[in-house]
This record gives structure tokens, C-alpha cells and sequence, in this order.
């Protein structure tokens, strides 16, 4: 479930080798209006401070590494409504 891929479309950049591909996350955070729905519970903060929450809830802490772009964390699709 929640499974999306980022695929690099070989965009001229120095990172265009990678796709990432994720599903199944820890949570999910759906905001429709100005409420943000997250396992169950309906809140009425900004979606942003509720995601950063959520992160750091969940405890992962990725090393930088100059190699992969990406190591986990937030992924998602915003639409300009959520301004």
C-alpha cells in the first residue's frame, strides 16, 4: 500500500541514476482542508509542523552519505491547496 516511485527520467544531473521506489510506510498523513488525518486522529495544526512531528516519532536517523540521494524519511505529493 502507499507504494510510489520517483523515477529520475535521466534529468541531467549528477544523482539521474537513481529511481527510488517505496511502499508500505510507518504512517501516512492525509490533509484535506485544514484538517490532517493520521492514524485515525484528525488535527488542525499546519501539515508540515504534523510531518515533522511524525518523523520524529518514528526515530529514524539516516547518516549522510554523499553516495545515495535519498536514505528515508518524508515522501509525498503536495498540492498547491495545501498552502
Amino acid at each position: 500500500p502507499w507504494a510510489m516511485l520517483l523515477h529520475s527520467g535521466h534529468a541531467d544531473h549528477p544523482h539521474n541514476r537513481f529511481d527510488i521506489l517505496v511502499a508500505d510506510p510507518l504512517t501516512t498523513l492525509t490533509t484535506q482542508g485544514d484538517i490532517t488525518y493520521q492514524a485515525g486522529r484528525a488535527s488542525q495544526g499546519d501539515p508540515l509542523e504534523l510531518l515533522q512531528q511524525a518523523l520524529d516519532t518514528c526515530g529514524l536517523h539516516a547518516e549522510p552519505t554523499n553516495d545515495l540521494p535519498f536514505q528515508g524519511g518524508a515522501l509525498g505529493l503536495f498540492g498547491y491547496d495545501l498552502g
